[in-house]
């Protein structure tokens, strides 16, 4: 498993919006600067908590997030469960780079995701290349819940 966080500055956010042709708002800026910093992907009301000390309404964070998922700085993501999560697209060093999108695995039991390599997406790419593959998204049971045995195994 890979670890998604990184620091995202100021300046580098704006360059970013700047670079896709977005509007440098405080709220995109932010929005960024939180995706970044989170290991897994989030939903909206988790980002919209992440951010309730600045202000922003719950509009102003579902427009930014699309905006920022339709300019290619953020993936949004289905695990599954009728919930979008999302993640900043981070590959290369200090935030620019391809953008590339990555698996993810979810544990059935307690719904942890865990972010993968983006290796394993290539993979796949490869032996279907007629497809564009959008979401890889792996389903298992994480080792906590196997050693807690929270539910019972099939």
């Amino acid at each position: 498993m890979t670890s998604r966080t990184s620091e995202l500055t100021l300046q580098t956010a704006n360059d970013l919006l700047k670079e896709v042709g977005l509007r440098r708002t405080i709220a995109r800026t932010h929005l960024l600067q939180c995706l970044a910093s989170q290991p897994t992907p989030r939903t909206q009301m988790e980002v919209s908590d992440l951010l309730a000390a600045h202000g922003f309404d719950a509009s102003t964070i579902f427009r930014g997030l699309n905006d920022l998922v339709e300019a290619g700085l953020v993936n949004r993501i289905d695990v599954g469960d009728r919930i979008w999560r999302f993640e900043y697209r981070n590959d290369g060093p200090e935030g620019v780079g391809d953008r590339e999108r990555h698996p993810h695995i979810v544990c059935t039991r307690c719904g942890r995701i865990d972010c993968l390599s983006p290796g394993l997406i290539r993979t796949v790419d490869d032996s279907l290349a007629e497809w564009a593959i959008e979401d890889v998204v792996f389903k298992g049971c994480c080792e906590t819940c196997r050693e807690h045995r929270l539910t019972p195994f099939p």
